[in-house]
């Protein structure tokens, strides 16, 4: 099972700018077509950058089969099997010359990384309009997506390129607890060598004590430093002046 990381994303800009955004995605011409649609949003990070058919065609990700697998379950003549695991080696090795070509890598684990950051596709949920500004023209829209191990960087570039992107990730394990400003490509704060800290502190002050006795204290304070970080957060996409 991977580490799952929930990523929560503010989207910042004019709102020509959003509605060229998500023109991308949605038949909408102006704002007012965003915020009327939005409710009903169901993407995901590949609604936005779609998987080149190459690599749903053919999984090169994975070895090519081998002749005695790819006859599994099929009950014609070993002569016309073979004929066609011909033309399935032939295809294979074509896909994988083109996959390199045109994309600078081979299958679809590797394009997910390079485009998306991650090993998979995910939904974008929750999507919210902020009401926090005065500036009529300039608008906050954030999402959530939850990805494995990792904070989807590329995916996020490529929204940068329209607005303004802030990102809070929060990776379960405490690897990294972080704000990161995309455009900019700057980390503006990670706390998870606190939390870490934190979680030292406790485990040496309560050594003769099982975890259980001492964990549900630790729990507080963990979430007492994410919530001030989640604040923060907030308050940098509000002070934020957009590019």
């Amino acid at each position: 099972m991977p580490n799952w990381v929930k990523n929560t994303v503010a989207l910042k800009g004019t709102k020509q700018q959003m509605t060229k955004l998500f023109s991308q995605v949605a038949d909408v011409k102006t704002w007012e077509d965003v915020e009327n649609k939005m409710d009903n949003f169901e993407l995901t990070m590949r609604s936005f950058l779609p998987m080149p058919q190459t690599f749903l065609d053919w999984d090169t990700t994975n070895d090519m089969e081998k002749f005695e697998w790819f006859c599994h379950g099929k009950n014609q003549p070993k002569e016309e099997l073979y004929e066609e695991y011909q033309k399935y080696v032939r295809g294979y090795m074509e896909a994988r010359e083109h996959q390199q070509k045109m994309y600078g890598c081979v299958g679809w684990y590797d394009y997910n990384y390079k485009t998306l950051g991650c090993k998979w596709d995910a939904d974008l949920l929750n999507w919210t309009i902020a009401d926090e500004l005065e500036k009529d023209d300039i608008v906050i829209v954030y999402f959530s997506v939850e990805t494995a191990w990792a904070i989807p960087i590329p995916f996020l570039q490529y929204l940068a390129t329209f607005v303004n992107v802030v990102v809070l990730s929060d990776e379960e394990a405490n690897f990294f607890n972080s704000i990161i400003d995309v455009n900019k490509d700057k980390e503006i704060k990670d706390i998870a060598q606190k939390i870490n800290k934190l979680y030292r502190k406790f485990e040496e002050e309560n050594k003769e004590v099982d975890e259980d006795e001492w964990f549900e204290e630790y729990e507080v304070e963990e979430t007492n430093l994410k919530n001030k970080l989640e604040d923060e957060f907030y308050q940098y996409v509000i002070d934020l002046k957009i590019s």
